[in-house]
């Protein structure tokens, strides 16, 4: 029996420094992670991608996350 290769489903996520500003400032403003797609923002799925791809971003995202929680 043969088996597929697993079919990637949407789009590739390219990491944009600006769109991670955007998604950490939605973030520190209140906003959450769950609904940043309604605003042209990557999705939670992305988001955590990043975040466990990019120490950076990882550390950006947990200020923001701080910052919401003030």
């Amino acid at each position: 029996e043969r088996k597929l290769p697993a079919k990637q489903t949407g789009r590739p996520s390219t990491f944009s420094q600006e769109i991670a500003d955007k998604v950490c400032q939605h973030i520190a403003n209140g906003g959450y992670a769950t609904d940043t797609q309604r605003f042209g923002l990557p999705s939670i799925t992305t988001i955590n991608k990043w975040a466990n791809e990019i120490p950076a971003f990882a550390a950006a995202y947990a200020r923001a996350r701080e910052a919401r929680a003030r």
